[in-house]
């Protein structure tokens, strides 16, 4: 899991920095991924058992890219 947030993370900075096209596809690529992500977290958070620091670096990251159904995460 914390290598799959920091390839994102470094993805994302390096696309902030490109402004081509292509890393355009490449970050509508990425979002759709994290919002696949989102929702098998939403799906499992229970099972996962995931510490504050893990889901704090989950949130941060997919906030910066605009998926943010975080209420959903913290209901019961």
């Amino acid at each position: 899991m914390h290598a799959a947030l920091k390839f994102l993370l470094l993805a994302y900075r390096q696309c902030r920095m490109d402004q081509s096209e292509r890393s355009m596809k490449f970050m509508s690529i990425i979002t759709c991924l994290l919002s696949t992500l989102v929702k098998k977290i939403i799906q499992n958070v229970s099972e996962m058992k995931l510490d504050r620091s893990s889901l704090n670096n989950i949130i941060q990251v997919c906030t910066s890219f605009g998926v943010v159904p975080w209420r959903k995460l913290f209901q019961p």
